[in-house]
């Protein structure tokens, strides 16, 4: 516990990135975004949530990983969104456990190949992929049409 919360009574640290679940306010406009997101998974497509900052995009991302079925779902997030496309795809790799080999080729195979391993179905959620190189967005859409 931090000198701050003890000073002001706090049980957990204020301000968190994502708010818990008691304190997030279920409006008709949340649960119409999460709606989408499980209809865009239902369908093996690319889902892109878009809107003003501070509207509760990362909020929304929050719960619906939370929705996920962890038997059937494996969730890989990420955020760091300013890589160019190797790094992109490097960092997907290892945050599935591969190591990332020298070439992009190499490494995309090496996913492909490990993705369609696995019992569950990957969910790749990047927030914040506005920043993401117009290359790194390209390179992830022929990746979906081969549903990966």
């Amino acid at each position: 516990m931090t000198t701050l919360q003890k000073h002001f009574g706090f049980t957990r640290p204020p301000f968190p990135r994502v708010p818990p679940e008691e304190a997030i306010l279920h409006h008709k406009g949340l649960e119409e975004v999460l709606a989408k997101l499980h209809f865009a998974l239902e369908r093996d497509t690319i889902a892109l949530l878009v809107a003003e900052s501070g509207c509760g995009k990362s909020t929304a991302l929050s719960l619906f990983a939370k929705s996920l079925d962890a038997s059937s779902h494996q969730l890989v997030a990420l955020s760091l969104t300013t890589l160019a496309p190797f790094s992109l795809l490097a960092n997907i790799a290892t945050a599935l456990g591969i190591k990332p080999r020298r070439f992009k080729g190499d490494t995309a195979a090496a996913l492909i190949g490990h993705l369609r391993s696995l019992p569950r179905r990957i969910v790749l959620l990047i927030d914040e992929a506005h920043l993401l190189p117009d290359d790194s967005l390209e390179d992830l859409a022929p990746a979906q049409r081969r549903r990966l």
